[in-house]
């Protein structure tokens, strides 16, 4: 029996389409618009992706990154703009694991900490509990924002108490 031969079409050549002179990737906005992406947008993006491919050795070559580029300003704006819950408790996670000095946005991660899922909480309270606090004023904020009423019922609650009793006893030691 003959067989007739396929008519294939030749494969495109897709190289071109990354040519950022030619072609400009865009983000389409939850409203409809459309918006250039810019260069910074795709790093973080793919930061994003490295870190949640569940790939080993793309997690360590972006927590590598990380560490050398130490800018903790930059994970911040990502955390604040992800919506994906998974996805933002792997950025939580992190800075901790790179080792990240968050010197100046311990509040940022305290709120993070009542956050009422439980794997953003548990990833913010490892990031504090991993912090090097010398001002006692930044721990006693992070009491302050640690309140029965946050906590109380939390998914967390054992780790956060756990958390504010760590503070008080740094406190004490350094009155």
């Amino acid at each position: 029996m003959d067989k007739k031969p396929e008519n294939k079409a030749p494969e495109e050549n897709t190289e071109k389409y990354f040519n950022e002179e030619e072609y400009i990737t865009a983000v389409v906005q939850p409203d409809g618009t459309v918006k250039p992406a810019t260069k910074k947008e795709h790093e973080l993006e793919e930061l994003v992706n490295l870190l949640t491919s569940g790939e080993r050795e793309h997690k360590d070559a972006a927590l590598d990154l990380l560490k050398n580029e130490g800018s903790i300003t930059a994970l911040l704006e990502v955390i604040t703009q992800t919506e994906n819950k998974t996805h933002k408790a792997a950025l939580i996670a992190a800075c901790w694991e790179s080792g990240l000095d968050i010197k100046g946005h311990e509040a940022f991660f305290a709120t993070l900490a009542t956050d009422i899922d439980a794997f953003i909480s548990l990833e913010a309270i490892t990031v504090l509990e991993s912090a090097e606090f010398v001002d006692i004023s930044v721990m006693q904020e992070i009491l302050t924002l640690l309140t029965e009423k946050t906590i109380l019922k939390h998914p967390n609650e054992a780790m956060l108490d756990d958390l504010k009793a760590g503070l008080v006893e740094k406190i004490n030691q350094n009155k």
